[in-house]
């Protein structure tokens, strides 16, 4: 089984992402940088959105929940790790649901947690 592993890096104190330059450390299972406090790692979760974006740990994305009082409704979420599965983590609603339960429905990044925090308000 092939599977891509990969990183982003956000540079909190200049608000960027960087590209180089960044120590990363596996521990436990994890990745992290040696700089916690300055840098923020999110990991590629394997999923690429319905534009063929690469979906990473910390992305926004809207997707379709269906439902019969109200039928289709447009909704957005954060992408979280938790407990080895990838999640949608609809705080809104107060639920989080495994991210590959919507691949089939089509979802799409609209932002992240670092640039766009207000696109979990919609």
């Amino acid at each position: 089984m092939n599977r891509i592993i990969k990183f982003r890096v956000w540079d909190k104190t200049n608000k960027r992402w960087e590209d180089e330059g960044v120590l990363l450390r596996a521990s436990n299972g994890t990745v992290a940088s040696n700089q916690p406090e300055l840098y923020d790692v999110q990991q590629f979760t394997g999923f690429k959105d319905e534009n063929g974006k690469d979906v990473f740990e910390g992305d926004i994305i809207e997707t379709i929940e269906e439902t019969i009082s109200k039928g289709n409704l447009i909704i957005s979420g954060e992408i979280i790790y938790d407990d080895g599965s990838w999640l949608v983590d609809f705080a809104m609603f107060g639920v989080a649901r495994e991210l590959s339960s919507f691949t089939d429905l089509g979802i799409e990044v609209i932002g992240n947690v670092w640039e766009n925090p207000e696109l979990l308000d919609k």
